[in-house]
């Protein structure tokens, strides 16, 4: 009799997140329109922050329910996460090792004569 076929070996799943529940796939469908609106009303011209501005904060709405869905935040395609948070997160862990040796009192300076 013929060999049974063995079935291919499942491939190694991605270190990338889980696939996202149906909610969270559609905010982010929305995340992702509303940014392209964004760049094209950019590219077309629109400079004036004022015009720009109810879309943005409907943008960071969306951003924000987005994590709450998900408990994580979005962060665009092709993108780590926002630089200044990075700069952040490594100035406090660098602050914060630092504050402990500084607790101690510095000797008073000596009055001029």
């Amino acid at each position: 009799p013929a060999p049974e076929a063995k079935a291919a070996p499942a491939p190694a799943a991605e270190p990338a997140a889980a696939p996202l529940s149906p909610e969270a796939q559609a905010c982010k469908d929305e995340i992702v329109a509303k940014g392209d609106e964004i760049k094209a009303l950019k590219k077309s011209g629109v400079k004036d922050k004022e015009a720009l501005m109810p879309h943005i904060n409907a943008l960071l709405a969306l951003k924000a329910k987005y994590q709450e869905i998900t408990g994580e935040e979005y962060i665009a395609p092709g993108t780590q996460g926002s630089s200044k948070k990075k700069k952040k997160k490594a100035k406090e862990a660098k602050a914060a090792p630092a504050a402990a040796p500084a607790a101690k009192p510095k000797p008073a300076a000596k009055p001029a004569a």
